[in-house]
């Protein structure tokens, strides 16, 4: 065999190595996508919490030292440690984010799923409604 034919050989290795890396890395995704509930939603979800779900506040340590969810863990998606924190996460456990506007929630919810978080529920909604769905605050 001659160096070019190797040379091709090991190339469409390397090609079809790299399809299959990037192919699982997008299914992944594709199943670990986020999905949107309301308000009331997370307060039933919220009354029957057991201990593979988490409730994550994404919202700053100052609005969460005011007032929070009770049973809620403060994770700020603007802070500094948040990716790394991300990293720590149990990727079997289910988590149910919101902070104070749907944009952000959403942002922090696709961030947990692309830290390879398969269940995450982000609630849609000021935190004005969130308070309003019943759920017990601290």
């Amino acid at each position: 065999m001659s160096h070019i034919n190797i040379l091709s050989i090991v190339m469409d290795i390397i090609i079809i190595v790299l399809a299959v890396i990037l192919a699982r890395d997008f299914w992944k995704h594709k199943k670990a996508g986020y999905k949107l509930i309301t308000p009331s939603e997370f307060k039933s979800m919220y009354n029957s919490l057991d201990k593979n779900t988490e409730i994550i506040d994404l919202r700053s340590p100052t609005l969460f030292a005011k007032e929070k969810v009770f049973k809620s863990r403060n994770l700020n998606v603007y802070g500094g440690e948040f990716k790394k924190t991300l990293e720590t996460l149990d990727e079997r456990k289910t988590f149910i984010v919101f902070a104070d506007k749907t944009n952000t929630t959403k942002h922090g919810a696709y961030l947990f799923c692309k830290a390879g978080v398969v269940k995450v529920y982000a609630v849609k909604g000021n935190w004005d409604k969130i308070k309003a769905s019943g759920v017990t605050l601290k």
